[in-house]
Order: C-alpha cells, then sequence, then structure tokens
C-alpha cells in the first residue's frame, strides 16, 4: 500500500476521532514514515490505539503547549497531555533554533504522550546540520537487575548524525525488543525469540500475551537495566513528570499521557568547521560499510542503513499490511464513522 494512501486515512481518522485537523496530519505523517522505514511496531500499526486514545481523552487536542522555563539554551515545555508527535515536532525544533544560537539546545518535556519513532525527530535535526538527540520514558515494563517488578520502562533514545552523504541515525528502546514488536508477533499467533522477555514470576518465557503482562529483558542485562534508568532521570524527572510506574500505559485510553521527553542538538560549528566534521563522519562510515564481512554475512551497515533499504524498497513495492492489522482499521474506522477506503476492504 502506498504510503500516500496510509496516511490520509490516518489523518482522516485521528480527525474523526476528535484530533484537530493539522494535528491528526502530524501524527499521519509520522505513523507513515514509521511503516515506510520498515519500523512497523510504531507505525500504522498505532492508529488504533491513539485513536481510542483521542476518543477517550488520553490524547488531548488541540495540544496545549506552555513554556515552563526559558534559560538560553534550555527550555521547559509542559506538552499538555498533546500528541507526542505535534509536542516532539515543538520541541525539537526549539532545540535545533537555540543550537544555532548557542551551540547547543535543550528541551525538556513535561506531560508528554506516546512520541512514536524517535529517529523521525534526530533526522529532522541532522537535516538542518546538527546533531540530533532524543530520549524518553516509558510505560514500565522493565525490572531491576535481580527483581521481578516491572519499575522501569524501556525509555528508548536516538542519535542521529549529520555526515557528508547520509545521516548516521541510531534509534533503539533500552529493552530486548519494543513492545510493539511483540504485540505483533502475538497479533500473527507466533512465539518469541528466547531471552526477550520474562513472565509475571520472572520466569523466561517465549510466549507473547506472557510478556505483555509480565516483563521485558533489558539489554545487556544489569547494563540496559542501568541505561533505562539513566534515561528515566534525563527524562521524566528532570523535566518533573512521571517516572518509573507511575508512567501511565498506552493502551489504558483514558488516561492522560505523563512522559518525559528530552530533546537535544549539537551544532558541529560549534565545536569546529562543520564541513570537515560532516566529511569525517562519512569517512568512518564508509569505512564500516567496506570492512571485511563474517562469512555469512553479505555487507556490514551502518546504522540508519536497514531502513533506508527498506524505505527504498517500500517506496517502489508499496507498504505490506498484514490480515490481522487490516481488521483492526477497518474496526478503527467503523468506529470513528470513517469510509473505509476500497483499498483496505480489498486488502486480504
Amino acid at each position: 500500500m502506498l504510503v500516500s494512501a496510509l496516511t490520509d486515512f490516518a489523518a482522516e481518522v485521528l480527525a474523526a476521532a476528535g484530533m484537530e485537523t493539522s494535528e491528526s496530519r502530524v501524527v499521519a505523517r509520522h505513523l507513515g514514515v514509521a511503516s515506510l522505514r520498515g519500523v512497523d511496531s510504531h507505525g500504522i500499526t498505532r492508529l488504533p490505539v491513539y485513536a481510542q486514545r483521542v476518543r477517550a481523552g488520553g490524547i488531548r487536542s488541540p495540544a496545549e503547549l506552555r513554556v515552563v522555563r526559558d534559560h538560553s539554551a534550555v527550555v521547559v515545555l509542559d506538552g499538555g497531555h498533546g500528541a507526542g508527535q505535534v509536542v516532539g515536532e515543538r520541541a525539537m525544533e526549539t532545540a535545533v533554533e537555540r543550537a544555532h544560537r548557542f551551540g547547543v539546545g535543550a528541551v525538556a518535556v513535561r506531560h508528554g504522550n506516546h512520541l512514536g519513532a524517535l529517529a523521525a525527530y534526530t533526522m529532522r535535526a541532522a537535516e538542518d546540520g546538527v546533531i540530533g538527540i532524543v530520549a524518553t520514558n516509558a510505560s514500565p515494563r522493565i525490572a531491576p537487575t535481580g527483581g521481578a517488578e516491572p519499575l522501569l520502562g524501556n525509555n528508548p533514545w536516538s542519535v542521529a548524525v549529520p555526515g557528508d552523504d547520509r545521516p548516521v541515525v541510531v534509534d533503539m528502546a533500552t529493552s530486548v525488543a519494543a513492545l510493539g514488536k511483540v504485540r505483533q508477533l502475538k497479533e500473527r499467533g507466533e512465539p518469541m525469540p528466547s531471552g526477550w522477555a520474562r513472565d509475571l514470576d520472572g520466569r523466561p518465557t517465549t510466549d507473547p500475551a506472557a510478556a505483555i503482562d509480565g516483563l521485558l529483558e533489558p539489554i545487556g542485562g544489569h547494563k540496559g537495566y542501568g541505561i533505562a534508568l539513566v534515561v528515566d532521570l534525563l527524562t521524566g524527572a528532570l523535566a518533573g513528570s512521571s517516572t518509573g510506574p507511575d508512567v501511565g500505559v498506552l493502551t489504558d485510553a483514558g488516561r492522560v499521557g505523563d512522559q518525559g521527553h528530552l530533546f537535544l542538538a549539537l551544532a558541529a560549528e560549534a565545536f569546529g568547521p562543520a564541513d570537515e566534521y560532516r566529511q569525517q563522519v562519512g569517512a568512518i562510515a564508509e569505512r564500516l560499510r567496506g570492512s571485511r564481512t563474517a562469512p555469512g554475512v553479505d555487507a556490514v551497515r551502518v546504522p540508519g542503513d536497514p531502513e533506508e533499504l527498506v524505505e527504498a524498497q517500500r517506496t517502489a513495492e508499496g507498504i505490506p499490511l498484514s490480515d490481522a492489522l487490516t481488521v483492526r482499521l477497518r474496526a478503527t474506522a467503523a468506529e470513528c464513522g470513517v469510509h473505509v477506503p476500497t483499498w483496505l476492504t480489498e486488502a486480504e
């Protein structure tokens, strides 16, 4: 399916659910970009829960953003529980603008909602020639090392560094796998790989349903736990928002978002010649791509390359939709009183 058709449909559904029209287009664009880049766990599959949250009041629209503190390179925003993508774009734009003025821009956001795929924001910064860094806390899914109680989110983060040709883009959750991927496996009736999650009693499981009700494994064991904790401290705690187990669950549609976010932008020209830095980034990336491969591996990739390859393929061939997802999208359209487009009724 063409990304334009998906985003038009998503915008119409969100607007019918009660989201202000211009905001629905922003959120729909983010969903479409995530699906186009192969980040399906944060793409159009999120439309049903977003629509539910708008209808139930968990996402408020229009977003009433408010500047809480403005201290030169540092800004604190209150997101007013608005759509994460709308608030996130404003925060990233502010961070980039301050970076161009002061060399660095830092924007903390309180009372935020689910941001979606974070690479969309950091890549936006890289397009403006600055290094973009974004982190957010999330609903509690990770237990501290040795524990069996979900006290931290999988707290994702992303960095995009501009190069002379294309940026290096890292976007990852602190868990071995994002919860969205677990939900996709449950939807398809498939087991999880071992090492992804534990059940409520802390026992390893390959059952997606048990993982959704239980615990996600942090990357690198105790190291991932440490990263998740630090991200919580740099987002929810720093912004004055909820932290740890007090962060709301996305599927609790009527509960307002109270996540904390941190948006950073670093202007390379503040450290030295920006052109030389971008050339060095490009040279490092090409050295990695051109390095000797292990047996059975066709090429070494740099972070951001896999998504770029998927984007090229899906731009040419369209975005695949599973049978289960098409059923959910049809149901969401019906709930919001939106006419189901022909391409969705014919999708199987």
